[in-house]
């Protein structure tokens, strides 16, 4: 398993601040970080390439009923 620190965040194509992504895991929006040692967080890789997945899915769900009902 690879863990992302919230630097590589940004290298996967997330440009969120912080306290936005603390407030998307609050909401269960966004994969919750695991504690890594002391005050250090790191996100699963994998749950983060699941996220944006979903991203993509629910993007090209959109597409699809525009170019249907038009």
């Amino acid at each position: 398993m690879k863990v992302l620190c919230f630097g590589d965040l940004r290298d996967k194509g997330i440009p969120f601040c912080r306290q936005y992504i603390h407030k998307l895991v609050k909401q269960g929006e966004f994969p919750p970080p695991i504690k890594i040692g002391g005050q250090r967080n790191a996100w699963v890789e994998s749950e983060i390439e699941n996220y944006l997945k979903a991203r993509l899915v629910r993007r090209d769900e959109g597409h699809t009923k525009m170019a249907s009902s038009g």
